[in-house]
């Protein structure tokens, strides 16, 4: 089953959290400065958040459906599903000056208080366009 959907507000960032989103276009894994290590080692394949790559992640555990790497890959798919698509996964960490700019084009608050709506706007269209 898929996890609730949340609206994407600086809130539910906690470094305790990793959250997976998605605009149609990639998939987000965001991570937490605080994350575990199992979740680590269970997703990333490694043992601290300084070892994590962008597009990096565990080979996927089929031999343990109900696993964390196996609920993490069933929640990809259904994703990839329901987009009738692959999209690639970008994992951005807390803290991280690279990560936290692109986090920031997706939280709802940051697009209603500045300029950066429309530049927001813009890059969905043209991402659209690339699309078609």
């Amino acid at each position: 089953a898929m996890p609730p959907v949340l609206d994407l507000c600086r809130d539910i960032f906690t470094p305790e959290a990793a959250l997976l989103f998605e605009d149609g276009f990639q998939v987000v894994l965001w991570l937490g400065a605080s994350i575990s290590s199992e979740f680590l080692r269970n997703i990333c394949d490694v043992q601290t958040d300084s070892e994590v790559k962008s597009f990096q992640l565990a080979p996927e555990n089929t031999e343990n459906p109900k696993s964390l790497n196996g609920r993490f890959y069933a929640i990809l798919k259904e994703i990839f599903k329901q987009r009738k698509r692959e999209m690639c996964v970008e994992i951005l960490v807390q803290g991280d000056p690279r990560s936290e700019s692109t986090f920031r084009d997706f939280i709802l608050e940051e697009k209603v208080q500045t300029r950066q709506y429309y530049d927001y706007l813009s890059k969905i269209h043209n991402a659209v366009r690339e699309q078609l």
